[in-house]
């Protein structure tokens, strides 16, 4: 679990050599989602990061679209099992 995590992260972390891969980021952050079992507080403030950088990628805005998916992915990696 912990390989997984650490991959998802690795890749958000690299995203500013690949803005424009939004939309993977976001089904990173749902496979990890799925995959953990995170406290509802946790879960509530990823999912908020995850939609907020979704709608960011669709209204261009690739560098905020970056920082939101890695807070998100830094919430897992710190709070998952």
């Amino acid at each position: 679990m912990r390989t997984l995590l650490s991959a998802l992260f690795l890749v958000a972390v690299s995203a500013p050599a690949f803005a424009f891969h939004g939309p993977a980021d976001v089904k990173a952050t749902d496979a990890g989602l799925g995959k953990l079992g995170l406290s509802s507080p946790d879960k509530a403030q990823v999912m908020s990061l995850r939609n907020l950088g979704d709608a960011r990628h669709k209204a261009s805005r690739h560098k905020e679209l970056i920082g939101d998916l890695d807070k998100a992915m830094r919430i897992m990696l710190n709070s998952g099992s």
